[in-house]
C-alpha cells in the first residue's frame, strides 16, 4: 500500500453537525515548542526550560466548485462562524477535533475562474477529555438519530413516488413491471447471501419473497404497494444485529453498482417521457434507499475500531456521491425535475451518519499490527503490552488463534492488538 492510498477523503463538520467534503492542495501541520529560555548574569548561554508543546495547527486551502459552488460555499463559510468544537478529517494526519483560528478568508474568481470558491482557512487541534459515559451517551443518541432519519427517509420517499408516479398505458405498464422484477430480482439475490443468519430473518425473506409478484402486477394500480416493498427489501438486512457491517456495505455496494450501469436516453414521444420518468423514479428511490440502508446499518453494529468506523464512513460517502451523480446525470437527461425533498431527508440522514462515525472514530481504539520477531506465549505477550490479562479474550478472536498458537505463537507471525 503506497502513501497515495493512506490518504483519507477530506472532510469537515461543523460543531452543530455539519457535513462537508472539500478538494485542496499542499497540506502542512505547525506547532510551536513551549519554552522558556533564562539567561544569566556572566554565564554564556542560556536555560532552556521545556514544557511541551502546544496546540497542532492544520492550514488549509481548499475548494469547493461546480454548479452549485456558491451555494455550498456559502454554508461552509457560515459553519466557520459557529462557535465550539468541529471535527476535520485531515488527508494526511487524520480524525482530528479542532477549531477554526484566526482569519478565514473567502475568494470567488468569477472572472479568472468561475465556479470556484476558495478558502484560505486555519484549525487548530483541540483535545479534549471525554468520559466513558458522555462517549456512551452520544453514541446512544447518534444510533437514535440515524433510525428516526431513516424512518423520516422512507415516509417521504413513499409519498413522493406516489404522488409523482404517473397514469400509464398497458405497453408502458408491462416495461415498468419488467424493470420492477429485475430490480427485485437483484434485490433477493443479494440478500441470498444472508440466510442462515436466524430462522426470524429467514421467515421474513421468503414472505417478502412471496409478495413481490403480487405486487408487481398490481404495481399500476397500488404504487404505493410496490415502493413500500422495494424500501422493505433494501432496509431488511441494514436490521439484522448479529451480520458483520462490512458485509452489508458489501450488499448495498454491489447493488448501487449495477445499477448506476443504467443508462437513460432522451425520448421525444410522450409514452416514451412517461415510461422514462416512471423508470427514472423507481431507479432513484433504489439508490437512495441503498444509501440509507448502508446508514441504517450502524444503527444496528458495533464497530470495534478506528480504521473499521473511517473505512465504512468512506465507502457510504463513495457510494452517496456516485449514486447522487448518476441521479443528476440522468435526470438532466430525460428532463426531470422534483421538489427534492426525499433528497433532502437522504442527505439529512448521510449527514447525521458520517458525523456518528466520525465522533465514533475518534473514542475508538487503533489496531496495531506486529511482526513476532521471536516465539511469545500469549500471557506474556499481553502483560507486556497492556500491564494485565483483561484483553485476552478479544485477542485471540482478533487473531483467530488456535490451541497452538495460544501455547506459543510462532516466530515471523503477524499479530494485531487494540491500543
Amino acid at each position: 500500500m503506497s502513501w497515495i492510498n493512506r490518504l483519507l477523503v477530506a472532510s469537515y463538520i461543523s460543531p452543530s453537525g455539519i457535513f462537508f467534503n472539500f478538494k485542496y492542495e499542499n497540506v502542512s501541520v505547525e506547532f510551536d515548542k513551549k519554552t522558556t529560555s533564562f539567561i544569566f548574569p556572566n554565564v554564556d548561554g542560556a536555560l532552556i526550560q521545556d514544557m511541551g508543546v502546544g496546540e497542532s495547527r492544520y492550514p488549509l486551502q481548499i475548494f469547493f466548485s461546480g454548479e452549485n459552488y456558491d451555494l455550498e460555499a456559502d454554508r461552509f463559510l457560515r459553519a466557520t462562524k459557529e462557535i465550539g468544537t468541529g471535527t476535520l478529517i485531515h488527508p494526511r494526519y487524520g480524525i482530528k477535533k479542532v477549531v477554526v483560528v484566526g482569519t478565514v478568508k473567502r475568494r470567488d474568481d468569477l472572472i479568472t475562474a468561475a465556479n470556484q470558491a476558495i478558502f484560505d482557512i486555519t484549525f487548530a487541534e483541540n483535545n479534549i477529555e471525554i468520559t466513558a459515559d458522555n462517549i456512551f451517551t452520544k453514541i446512544a443518541e447518534a444510533t437514535n438519530k440515524i433510525k428516526s432519519y431513516t424512518d423520516r427517509y422512507c415516509q417521504y420517499a413513499s409519498f413522493n413516488f406516489v404522488k409523482t408516479f404517473a397514469t400509464i398505458g398497458a405497453g408502458e405498464l408491462t416495461a415498468i413491471r419488467d424493470s420492477a422484477t429485475q430490480m427485485f430480482t437483484d434485490i433477493m439475490n443479494q440478500l441470498s447471501y444472508t440466510i442462515g443468519i436466524n430462522d426470524n430473518y429467514d421467515s421474513l425473506l421468503k414472505l417478502l419473497d412471496d409478495s413481490i409478484v403480487d405486487t408487481v402486477n398490481d404495481l399500476g394500480n397500488k404504487p404505493a404497494n410496490a415502493i413500500n416493498l422495494l424500501l422493505s427489501s433494501l432496509l431488511i438486512s441494514s436490521q439484522i444485529p448479529n451480520y458483520d457491517v462490512r458485509n452489508k456495505m458489501s450488499i448495498f455496494d454491489a447493488l448501487i453498482n449495477k445499477k448506476l450501469k443504467t443508462k437513460y436516453n432522451q425520448k421525444v414521444s410522450e409514452q416514451e417521457k412517461s415510461e422514462n420518468k416512471n423508470n427514472f423514479l423507481l431507479d432513484k428511490n433504489y439508490l437512495y434507499t441503498s444509501v440509507a440502508a448502508m446508514c441504517n446499518s450502524l444503527a444496528y453494529n458495533d464497530l470495534t475500531s478506528r480504521e473499521e468506523a473511517i473505512e465504512i464512513n468512506e465507502r457510504i460517502t463513495t457510494m452517496f456521491t456516485k449514486s447522487q451523480n448518476w441521479i443528476e446525470e440522468n435526470a438532466r437527461i430525460i428532463e426531470y425535475s422534483d421538489e427534492e425533498s426525499d433528497y433532502n431527508q437522504v442527505y439529512e440522514l448521510y449527514t447525521q451518519t458520517k458525523n456518528y462515525l466520525i465522533t465514533y472514530a475518534f473514542n475508538l481504539s487503533s489496531i496495531n499490527r506486529e511482526i513476532l520477531d521471536e516465539d511469545r506465549n500469549i500471557l506474556e505477550f499481553l502483560s507486556e503490552k497492556y500491564g494485565n490479562l483483561d484483553e485476552i479474550d478479544d485477542f485471540i478472536a482478533l487473531n483467530n488463534l488456535t490451541c497452538d498458537d495460544i501455547e506459543m505463537m510462532k516466530r515471523g507471525r503477524e499479530v494485531l492488538y487494540y491500543d
